[in-house]
């Protein structure tokens, strides 16, 4: 599982620290260069050589793959110098794609079950 700052506690040393060592050369390929119990020991040596986590001062985010849970995903995600959007975006686009009958009828449909 890739530690994404989204899932990660802010205010835990490790974990505040942890998230910013995913996908460290920015290039093509495996987003976590060490398992991720060695990734929370060099976090820790971080944390205790002074390094800590500004997120007024962030200036990129990492986004994960799309199919995180595939086999592929061990091979993509990047960093952009956008925040990643809400989980929720997709949903919110379609629905504003749709005319008012198209979702008179979804809503129908979710009511029933179908």
């Amino acid at each position: 599982m890739i530690p994404l700052q989204k899932d990660m506690d802010l205010s835990d040393p490790v974990e505040s620290i942890l998230w910013a060592l995913v996908k460290l050369n920015g290039k093509q390929g495996a987003p976590l260069l060490t398992p991720v119990p060695l990734m929370r020991e060099q976090a820790q040596n971080l944390y205790d050589r002074g390094l800590r986590f500004h997120p007024e001062l962030q200036k990129s985010w990492y986004h994960p793959p799309a199919n995180e849970g595939s086999f592929d995903a061990q091979l993509s995600g990047e960093w952009k110098d956008s925040q990643p959007s809400s989980e929720s975006e997709p949903v919110s686009k379609a629905l504003s794609m749709m005319s008012d009958e198209m979702k008179a009828e979804l809503r129908r449909q979710l009511n029933e079950g179908v």
